[in-house]
């Protein structure tokens, strides 16, 4: 399996760790030297990762971007169901109702990384951030409206230009754990709906479209903030080999 190089070090790392914090009591100074040894080494690697890695994580973040992608592909969240809604209407004193049935949402499946991936150690601790985002989401609803004997059926189709996530991952090399510290939408782009089939109840468009606006989003919104976040921090837990020999097979 071929790992990117920020990943490898980081790995090491956390191989390392589990040495590097084990101290026997010495009874000598030939004790205690193997001991320092390891630590000069786990610092330099620490060292290493900081000086020719900060601000290039990129492969790291590519590699967590690529498994998701599949992931959601597996889990069947590159078509994911909306939420059925319905409201009221009013025409000539009389009273009827708009169904938006059998919903869809696709396209989260295209999430990556967007601009540059920064890395910052602390102490022990190795931090990822940058944004990544889903591009050209479709989306659609079937229309039934109500209104006497008067029924048509029509059908809503749109899509969103993007939405973009801010991500923050901190690695604690001693702890040998991942957490996600940031995984939240932090802009959606222009929406683009299209109306079919209203007839007469053409004049419906509009008030479909506002509200389809705020639901679609808030939807993306929910399932990135919400089943995409924990694809993406098991991702992360499963890059962090636990053990020394964990390490090996990983990048082997």
């Amino acid at each position: 399996m071929k790992v990117s190089a920020v990943l490898a070090l980081l790995s090491l790392l956390v191989a390392l760790s589990g040495a590097a914090v084990v101290r026997p009591r010495p009874t000598s100074d030939d004790q205690e030297q193997p001991i320092r040894s390891l630590e000069k080494v786990f610092q330099s690697a620490l060292n290493k990762l900081e000086l020719e890695y900060a601000g290039n994580a990129n492969d790291y973040v590519d590699q967590v971007m690529e498994l998701a992608r599949k992931e959601i592909l597996d889990q069947g969240l590159d078509s994911a169901p909306l939420q059925d809604f319905t409201f009221g209407i009013e025409m000539d004193e009389h009273y009827g109702g708009v169904l938006m049935h059998e919903g869809f949402l696709k396209g989260l499946e295209t999430i990556q990384r967007v601009g540059e991936a920064s890395l910052t150690t602390t102490g022990t601790t190795v931090s990822f951030d940058c944004v990544v985002g889903v591009n050209d989401v479709s989306f659609g609803y079937n229309i039934t409206v109500t209104y006497m004997d008067i029924g048509p059926s029509g059908s809503l189709r749109g899509d969103i230009a993007y939405a973009h996530v801010a991500f923050k991952a901190t690695v604690d090399t001693l702890k040998k754990t991942v957490t996600l510290d940031t995984f939240d939408v932090k802009e959606i782009g222009h929406v683009n709906i299209d109306i079919e089939g209203l007839g007469i109840f053409d004049w419906l468009s509009q008030m479909i479209t506002n509200i389809t606006i705020i639901l679609s989003k808030g939807s993306l919104k929910e399932l990135i903030e919400g089943p995409i976040k924990g694809i993406i921090q098991q991702i992360l837990d499963d890059l962090i080999p636990r053990t020394v020999a964990q390490f090996y097979y990983f990048l082997h």
